[in-house]
């Protein structure tokens, strides 16, 4: 076993998984507070149903990749290809972090919120963190 001796892997990862399901009812509140349908309204039909494609792979894979963190814990934990896509996530989730911090966040309107700016955040930060955290501690244990 990869990670057997480092007992924190399993329950990280599946407050990893938490994280991310938690950001689907923000994703919900945050279309409200920003007006995403009023102005999708005023895009070209294509351009709206490209913004739709785009979004729908996104819940699809922070909603798979989160239920995956529930359903093969140990094996993600144990396995390289696992400790792989712990590096993939940590790359993404940082990516996330350092677009909402200095793309997202000096543009967020006062009027939705920046409570809820500041929350999704913090969750894209801890997520960095937490899939960055694992994929380090592969590479010590190895």
């Amino acid at each position: 076993m990869l990670l057997q001796s480092l007992t924190f892997a399993e329950p990280l990862l599946r407050i990893a998984g938490g994280l991310q399901l938690l950001q689907l009812p923000g994703m919900i509140v945050a279309q409200r507070s920003l007006g995403w349908h009023a102005e999708l309204d005023r895009l070209s039909l294509v351009n709206r149903r490209l913004v739709g494609a785009i979004a729908f792979g996104i819940i699809s894979y922070v909603f798979g990749t989160a239920l995956l963190n529930f359903l093969v814990t140990a094996e993600i934990v144990n396995s390289r290809l696992g400790v792989a896509l712990c590096w993939l996530q940590a790359l993404a989730w940082t990516l996330r972090a350092v677009l909402q911090f200095v793309w997202i966040l000096p543009s967020w309107p006062p009027s939705a919120g920046r409570a809820l700016g500041q929350l999704f955040s913090a969750i894209y930060s801890a997520l960095a963190l937490t899939y960055l955290t694992l994929g380090l501690a592969r590479l010590s244990s190895v």
